[in-house]
């Protein structure tokens, strides 16, 4: 399954990943759904998007693999 991290950073250089699912410190924050289930991203995701919204917010837009 392929699965999206996040990570932050004030300066651009040094990057954290932020606490995700599951128990280990970084993991992923979106994985797609098991491989059998009958769903949009069946396993997979990807080619992630991020967006500036005009209120200051973000979007993300992930795409199927």
């Amino acid at each position: 399954r392929h699965r999206l991290g996040l990570a932050t950073s004030t300066d651009g250089i040094s990057w954290c990943k932020v606490e995700g699912l599951g128990p280990d410190p970084g993991g992923p924050v979106f994985e797609g759904a098991a491989a059998d289930a009958d769903a949009w991203d069946n396993g997979n995701v990807g080619t992630p998007w991020l967006v500036r919204l005009p209120g200051g917010g973000w979007r993300l837009w992930i795409g199927s693999l």
